[in-house]
């Protein structure tokens, strides 16, 4: 990979024991001039780090922000602290230039303790994040010199902000890194997205360099991106979500207010959609070319009363809802969501069942709910990257925030 070339002024910037850095003796060219960004620091301060290099942390992290026009109309910078609490150190519209944040870099101390990165990203998902700029890129940067404490949480929480459209960046310090932990945080690819360095001492120029250049490539992911005129034919897929009476109505209603959505265009030269099931006895599914507008289907949901149903229901995307008798138009993109809150009771049939669907050009987004899933079948049924089209979550709550993640998948 080539990166850009920046030029660095020669000077010294000595970072001696006292809180503060003196910025204004050292400057770093600028990148990405008049392209902003929302960049978060998520910073390790475990014991594991000694206090000499928590310093070293500061001062590279402090050389980054010198690398970005910083300004309340450009790019911004928040910090938060972790190891087994979170300090939320500033926020994006705390500070107005890049002398103000590089001083607050400067003060920032280090409280040491254990290391709950899972914490860490879920504060910065519902504190840092929650007042975004729309269309501006949303940047994550970890830092961190070892594994979390509870891996399987951090993975989860750091799907949570991906699927918010945060873009996610490791910088990996020392041989103490759980590697499949940290692909599994990062975004993808994971070699665009991490970096490694073996000591503190590496923390310099050519690591800025690199990452900021990294950063200059992500693009912002405003809402509604689908115009008018993008075609894609969708169709919602309960699975043993239908089984479950208290699921059906909080996946009904996700559905709903995707559709319902002021950026959702529907019709034959926009989006099409249908809902399975549809049996004689359950009248709630429908084809892709039962209805033509937006109304239509929301009308059709008001006037219908949900029953459960305990059929697998993927086989029926091939045999039935993705053909021209139900609407699928040639060459137009087909897309399924199956929602899953428990295993199935036949895991080959399910998952033959899904590679069919697959093998028929058909992309498969799984959206697991609990803990009564089989990880392993909500995997294989997933198209690939399983990254990009596998969503866990911890309970029916969480659908109400998917709409945007659904938007990226379908108008990427």
């Amino acid at each position: 990979m080539e990166y850009k070339k920046i030029t660095f002024n020669l000077c010294a910037c000595l970072l001696l024991i006292s809180a503060t850095i003196d910025v204004a003796q050292c400057a770093l060219t600028k990148v990405c001039p008049g392209k902003p960004a929302d960049i978060a620091f998520v910073i390790d301060e475990s014991s594991s780090i000694w206090p000499v290099h928590f310093m070293k942390l500061r001062q590279f992290l402090s050389n980054l922000t010198a690398s970005f026009d910083i300004g309340l109309e450009q790019t911004r910078v928040a910090a938060i602290t972790f190891s087994d609490k979170v300090t939320h150190r500033f926020s994006f519209t705390d500070y107005k230039n890049e002398a103000d944040v590089r001083r607050a870099i400067g003060r920032i101390d280090q409280r040491r303790g254990g290391t709950r990165t899972d914490i860490a990203l879920k504060h910065v998902r519902h504190q840092i994040f929650s007042n975004n700029r729309e269309g501006v890129p949303k940047i994550a940067v970890l830092i961190t010199d070892g594994s979390s404490w509870y891996p399987k949480l951090t993975s989860h929480q750091a799907q949570l902000l991906r699927r918010d459209n945060v873009t996610i960046f490791v910088v990996a310090i020392s041989n103490n890194i759980n590697w499949d932990e940290i692909e599994s945080v990062s975004s993808q690819p994971s070699e665009g997205h991490i970096f490694t360095v073996d000591s503190f001492n590496d923390l310099g120029s050519a690591l800025v360099e690199r990452l900021v250049t990294s950063t200059c490539k992500v693009q912002g992911n405003p809402v509604g991106v689908c115009t008018i005129s993008f075609q894609s034919d969708i169709m919602f897929v309960l699975g043993s979500a239908s089984q479950n009476p208290s699921g059906t109505m909080p996946a009904l209603s996700m559905v709903q207010k995707i559709i319902s959505d002021k950026n959702t265009y529907v019709g034959d030269a926009s989006l099409r959609f249908g809902l399975i099931p549809k049996q004689c006895d359950l009248d709630i599914g429908f084809n892709l070319n039962t209805y033509k507008t937006k109304e239509e289907i929301l009308r059709h949901f008001a006037e219908r009363e949900v029953i459960p149903s305990t059929a697998d229901y993927i086989n029926q995307l091939v045999t039935d809802s993705f053909t021209a008798r139900s609407g699928d138009r040639e060459g137009v993109r087909n897309l399924a969501v199956v929602i899953l809150d428990r295993a199935s009771h036949d895991f080959e049939e399910t998952v033959a069942a899904a590679n069919r669907a697959k093998a028929a050009g058909i992309e498969i987004v799984a959206v697991a709910i609990g803990k009564e899933v089989n990880d392993n079948e909500v995997s294989l049924i997933a198209s690939q990257p399983t990254a990009n089209y596998k969503i866990t979550l911890s309970d029916y709550s969480e659908l109400t925030d998917l709409k945007h993640k659904f938007y990226s998948l379908i108008c990427p």
